[in-house]
């Protein structure tokens, strides 16, 4: 890149990647605040308030050897009870090193400038919506476009396709690569992920008035009904095979 363009070209190799970079620096405590206390609004470490009780989870950094990784969780441990911080579990795996604290916002904010430590968040939460739209009846899925002539059309590679009132009328054909795979979805995968390619986020869609498909769908069967790809096919001649009839048949 810093040699310049080479003959031939507008500008350096690797521009794309290289020239995107704005700064490079050492990770901030800043960096440390997970996904979900962002989505609570905790974007700076003054957001952690002195005398408040946070439960939080602390992931290390996988600084290599189980043993370093032990040290390191110790040591901070230690530093926290003495902080007078609660330690209510941790967890040392082949490459997460996590522990569960309670702890006053500030020495949050002390663990937030500390180097082994990744991030600090709130533990995770079942997700129990998707409990109750597993429950959900076509009577109680919105409308939706009946036409789809003119949509464009998403091939699916993938363990084939079911018949799916939400899919069936926008299904443009179904093929098996070899063909003696049939286009049945005996796993069950390759529907849902058509679901995906149709509709994208479905559970958004699914609490607003109307659904909205943006698209027709071709589906290529390639694995078998444990999921594995043809024992007499190299994969690239397999997909190469999925790839073009999918074009040429379908579009």
């Amino acid at each position: 890149f810093s040699r310049g363009a080479p003959e031939g070209q507008k500008g350096p190799s690797f521009a794309a990647f290289i020239g995107g970079i704005e700064q490079i620096g050492d990770v901030e405590p800043r960096d440390r605040i997970g996904v979900r206390l962002k989505e609570e609004g905790f974007n700076r470490v003054e957001d952690f308030a002195a005398g408040e009780t946070y439960r939080l989870d602390v992931e290390l950094w996988d600084l290599g050897r189980r043993d370093q990784r032990t040290r390191a969780l110790e040591e901070i441990s230690a530093y926290v009870e003495a902080r007078e911080g609660q330690i209510l579990d941790q967890y040392i795996g082949p490459s997460i090193t996590m522990m569960r604290i309670e702890a006053d916002g500030a020495l949050i904010r002390t663990l937030l400038t500390i180097e082994e430590i990744a991030t600090i968040d709130r533990p995770p939460q079942p997700d129990l919506e998707v409990a109750e739209l597993l429950q959900m009846t076509l009577a109680d899925v919105p409308p939706f476009e009946l036409d789809g002539d003119d949509l464009p059309v998403i091939g699916v590679i993938d363990s084939g396709l079911n018949a799916h009132p939400l899919l069936d009328d926008i299904i443009v054909g179904s093929i098996g690569v070899p063909e003696t795979l049939g286009t049945a979805d005996e796993l069950g995968h390759g529907t849902r992920v058509a679901g995906v390619a149709i509709f994208g986020d479905l559970r958004a869609q699914l609490s607003a008035a109307r659904l909205t498909r943006v698209a027709r769908l071709a589906s290529a069967r390639v694995v078998n009904e444990h999921g594995r790809f043809d024992d007499k096919r190299l994969v690239p001649s397999q997909m190469r095979e999925a790839i073009t009839t999918l074009h040429q048949q379908f579009g």
